[in-house]
């Protein structure tokens, strides 16, 4: 399925935490992971994060996933920070927020991958679908959360269509979670 150990040795940008800290957060990620295909898992392993901006090679997706997550983690109520979050909803936020890149890039004849634009332009919100359509339950905080990893950047009218009026009710009481998935998001760049 996935090379943990290696996987796990990838705590890049100055990130540190106590040990105990980084085992709970891997469990985390296996269990997030394990609901999924494992042909779908080779794909994501393999997956690149990026066409042109950040982990732009095989298995850039995976680490760009993971560190978001430890971030995340990071600033969570359970790690000493005040974001009120679980170890299990970073691991999920993060490694689903990008669901819907798995088979979204090809490599072209110039060697460099690629990706259709319209779709990218939409990746919040496919990877939402894509969730549902792989059988995985989201919370409201988890399923807020990945809608809006994107907001101000590739944010568009059909993401924020995706938003029910409880969607908003919760938000308007919790953008600091938005705003650490963000920062998460982008530290993990």
């Amino acid at each position: 399925m996935f090379d943990f150990v290696k996987l796990f040795a990838l705590i890049i940008n100055g990130l540190r935490m106590a040990d105990d800290r980084v085992i709970v957060f891997q469990n985390a990620v296996k269990k997030a992971l394990s609901v999924l295909d494992p042909a779908f898992c080779v794909a994501y392993a393999n997956a690149p994060a990026s066409a042109r901006f950040h982990q732009n090679y095989e298995g850039g997706l995976l680490e760009h996933c993971y560190i978001m997550g430890m971030w995340l983690y990071s600033r969570s109520t359970e790690c000493g920070g005040t974001i009120d979050l679980t170890v299990n909803e970073c691991a999920r936020i993060a490694m689903y927020h990008d669901l819907c890149k798995v088979g979204l890039y090809s490599r072209g004849k110039d060697g460099a991958f690629h990706a259709d634009k319209e779709k990218y332009q939409h990746h919040a919100l496919l990877s939402v679908q894509h969730c549902n359509e792989l059988g995985i339950i989201l919370s409201q905080k988890e399923k807020v959360a990945i809608l809006l990893h994107m907001a101000g950047g590739w944010w568009n009218a059909e993401d924020e269509a995706a938003l029910t009026t409880s969607d908003r009710k919760w938000l308007a009481n919790n953008i600091g979670i938005i705003s650490a998935v963000q920062w998460a998001d982008m530290k993990a760049c």
